[in-house]
C-alpha cells in the first residue's frame, strides 16, 4: 500500500524546509544570507563559496548527475564514472565544509556519507566557521 500524494508532498516539503533550516544555520555562522539555503542552485553555490571553491565546481555536481539522468538506458561506463565524480566532487564538498567548521578529515567523510544524520547535527552544534587562508590552510585564531 502507497502513500497518497499529498501526503508524499507534504512530507517532502517538510524535510525540505528542516535541510533548508539546517543549511541556513550553517550559512549564517559563515556570514552568507541564510535564505540561500532555501533556494535551488544557489544554495549549491554557496556552500562552494563557504568551502572556498570554485563556482565552475557547481558543473561537476550538476552535469554529471544529467549525464547519469539522460543516460540510464545507456549501456556503458558513462553513467558509473559521473556517478563517481558527483560522489566525488560531493565527498569532497562535505568534507571541506567540516573543515571550515573546525572538524577533522574524518567527521568530513562522515558527514558525506551520513548526510542525513549529520548536517542537522553540524547545524545544531556549537562549532564555529573557521575561515582559511589563501592556500587553503585553515587557521585557528592562534
Amino acid at each position: 500500500m502507497s502513500m497518497p500524494f499529498p501526503v508524499q508532498l507534504a512530507i517532502l516539503a517538510i524535510l525540505y524546509l528542516f535541510y533548508g533550516y539546517c543549511y541556513g544555520r550553517l550559512f549564517s555562522r559563515a556570514s552568507a544570507p541564510a535564505w540561500h539555503a532555501y533556494v535551488p542552485l544557489l544554495n549549491i553555490v554557496t556552500l562552494l563559496r563557504i568551502v572556498q571553491r570554485p563556482r565552475w565546481w557547481i558543473i561537476l555536481l550538476l552535469g554529471s548527475h544529467t549525464i547519469v539522468v539522460l543516460s540510464q538506458q545507456a549501456r556503458s561506463f558513462v553513467p558509473l564514472i559521473a556517478l563517481l565524480v558527483e560522489l566525488g566532487i560531493g565527498l569532497h564538498v562535505m568534507i571541506d565544509l567540516a573543515h571550515r567548521f573546525g572538524k577533522g578529515t574524518f567527521y568530513g567523510i562522515v558527514l558525506g556519507v551520513f548526510s542525513p544524520i549529520m548536517v542537522p547535527v553540524l547545524a545544531f552544534g556549537t562549532s564555529s566557521y573557521v575561515k582559511a587562508d589563501v592556500d587553503g590552510i585553515v587557521s585557528t585564531g592562534q
